[in-house]
């Protein structure tokens, strides 16, 4: 026979509750962390990747015994950020257990370290698009496209005193900084901005209300959750309050323009690791009847530097966005 302690205050088992909890765990893991899934594909254990640029060229032959120069294909080695480790522990005393808890006050502790857990994935990705040195920034040399050549100076951190709302002409610019590099395909573009920016742009322009065809990306924003508002320039735009007032972020997606680095060791560590123990016949401990310990690991690097924009709208010089919850 269970011990009284052993049960809510609604009658229902914690044993019972701790198999939901593990359930949702598993769930929330196999669950696409929208930004993460988008910007990053199958994560990686290495401290370096290696990304192929534009470089071998046929060479005319002066004769039938013409032998062509040895290439190789280019690449440039991007150093990844060292993976940090985040916890968290939320724990039901064993008093509060005492005086009553029904079964789902317990169940909103799983979902709010469930919800944590969402908001520093999501951080780790956001704060690295928009924060300079990631895409490029004024201190590499781009290889050329077509016929477009760049100087060391080039940059994809673009700024105007705009108020914070940014102008047609705005979205056309992103959108070509990222065309001159190759990738051409439009469709595959997706502008993200705050709902502030998106509800200005809205009142005060007719190309605001215009959403456009269903696409492949409109159907995977969707899967996501992200339902475009509008096109600007034939580029999708999000309006989602993640994207901190006064930024824009333009992305391409025909490539994942980030990598995700996990440590060397071996395990789940891509995903959220829960540490929870219950009392089931006998309590953890006089203090604590229920406790909750998770661990998660980050580490999201730019990988391609011509394939997203980053643009600040309020004022004549980039400035690194603000206010992010997890840094370090």
């Amino acid at each position: 026979m269970a011990t009284p302690g052993a049960f809510t205050t609604d009658n229902i088992p914690t044993s019972l509750l701790y198999t939901e909890l593990m359930d949702s765990i598993e769930r929330h893991n196999e669950k696409s962390r929208s930004y993460k899934d988008l910007f990053c594909g199958a994560p990686t254990k290495k401290s370096t990747v290696q990304v192929r640029e534009r470089g071998v060229d046929f060479q005319l032959s002066a004769s039938d015994t013409t032998k062509p120069d040895m290439q190789h294909v280019p690449r440039r080695t991007r150093s990844l950020r060292e993976p940090q480790r985040w916890v968290l522990n939320e724990s039901i005393t064993r008093r509060a257990w005492e005086e009553g808890m029904s079964s789902d006050e317990v169940r909103e502790h799983g979902r709010e370290a469930l919800d944590a857990d969402f908001r520093i994935v999501t951080d780790s990705i956001l704060q690295e698009a928009l924060t300079d040195g990631g895409w490029y920034d004024g201190t590499l040399i781009p290889p050329p496209f077509k016929q477009n050549t760049f100087l060391v100076t080039h940059s994809h951190y673009l700024a105007r005193a705009a108020g914070g709302v940014p102008a047609l002409s705005d979205f056309t610019l992103a959108k070509t900084h990222i065309l001159e590099h190759g990738y051409t395909d439009v469709s595959r573009m997706v502008a993200f901005i705050n709902n502030q920016q998106a509800e200005e742009i809205e009142n005060i322009t007719e190309w605001g209300t215009y959403v456009g065809p269903a696409t492949s990306l409109m159907e995977t924003l969707q899967a996501m959750g992200m339902t475009p508002s509008f096109r600007a320039g034939g580029v999708a735009v999000v309006a989602d309050d993640w994207i901190p007032e006064n930024y824009m972020l333009m992305v391409s997606l025909q490539v994942k323009p980030m990598m995700w680095r996990i440590p060397e060791g071996s395990g789940g560590v891509e995903n959220l690791m829960a540490f929870t123990s219950t009392s089931q016949g006998e309590t953890p401990s006089l203090q604590y009847q229920w406790i909750e310990e998770y661990a998660r690991w980050t580490s999201s690097t730019i990988i391609h530097p011509g394939a997203g924009v980053a643009y600040y709208l309020d004022g004549a010089e980039w400035t690194d966005s603000t206010g992010w919850s997890h840094s370090g």
